[in-house]
């Protein structure tokens, strides 16, 4: 009855563990929070950014938008919304 009871919760621990580890993002790959508050942004879905979805939500970044549109098109990528988010690591 012992060994059944250690078994019981070594599983129920290594199931906790397994949960936690795949709600931090431990485990599989970590969250993409630039990503995930660039798609909030992104209203329409279409990998773009515009001066009208940007005012809805952040007053800050509509407020410096083309400085933040480094190749001038009107809109931000992901690349450039995250050199906005955190300059140390962008991407395209």
């Amino acid at each position: 009855m012992k060994g059944a009871s250690i078994s019981t919760i070594l599983g129920l621990l290594l199931l906790s563990v397994a949960i936690l580890a795949a709600s931090t993002g431990f485990a599989g790959g970590q969250r993409d929070e630039v990503r995930d508050r660039f798609e909030v942004l992104d209203a329409d879905g279409d990998g773009r950014v515009t001066p009208a979805e940007a005012r809805r939500t952040n007053a800050g970044l509509a407020t410096h938008f083309d400085k933040f549109d480094r190749d001038g098109d009107g809109t931000l990528s992901l690349g450039e919304f995250r050199r906005h988010a955190q300059p140390d690591r962008a991407e395209s």
